[in-house]
């Protein structure tokens, strides 16, 4: 696969509103960054509220990202370990990095990063989701998800989320590794 990703409407409707009903009762906390063994809260680096996801509850979420998935890896077989929901509100971002995990066995290794974003704000200023195509790069790749759609990168690929400014936007964050 060439293209720095791939984006599209993956999950369904039924999902998707299964989602939103649910974001009210996630206790949400502060998000950590990792830092060598470990990870700390940094709101320099990283400002937003996170909430860990139960897979099982959400496995149709896998089936319905892995053909996504696929055109990244079409002769692997992937499995989701992390599923996050997040929210972005006014002073929150996340600053310049890659999702990069590549500890132990390649089982262990993240490979590719969804991003479906589940809703913003009608006063919404900031918050994009931006794409660089390496660690140096300055040029900013926005491109530009409507509520529902989904998209699929590397987790290689340097990503931001530019300050918000005004008003709140939610995403699901989804990650695959080699089964």
């Amino acid at each position: 696969m060439k293209d720095l990703y791939i984006k599209r409407r993956a999950l369904s409707e039924d999902t998707l509103l299964d989602l939103i009903d649910e974001i009210p009762d996630f206790k949400t906390h502060k998000a950590s960054v990792a830092r060598g063994n470990g990870s700390t809260i940094d709101t320099s680096y990283r400002s937003t509220l996170v909430t860990a996801m139960n897979i099982p509850e959400w496995a149709n979420i896998y089936s319905e990202l892995l053909p996504m998935a696929e055109e990244f890896y079409p002769n692997e077989s992937m499995k989701i370990k992390e599923l996050q929901y997040l929210h972005y509100g006014p002073g929150d971002h996340f600053k310049k990095h890659n999702d990069q995990i590549r500890k132990g066995d390649k089982k262990d290794w993240r490979i590719l990063t969804s991003v479906t974003l589940l809703s913003e704000s009608d006063d919404l200023i900031g918050g994009d989701l931006v794409l660089f195509r390496s660690k140096e790069d300055k040029e900013i790749i926005n491109p530009k998800l409507e509520v529902g759609e989904s998209i699929m990168f590397s987790s290689e690929t340097f990503h931001q989320v530019m300050p918000v400014e005004k008003g709140t936007r939610e995403s699901l964050i989804t990650w695959f590794y080699l089964k």
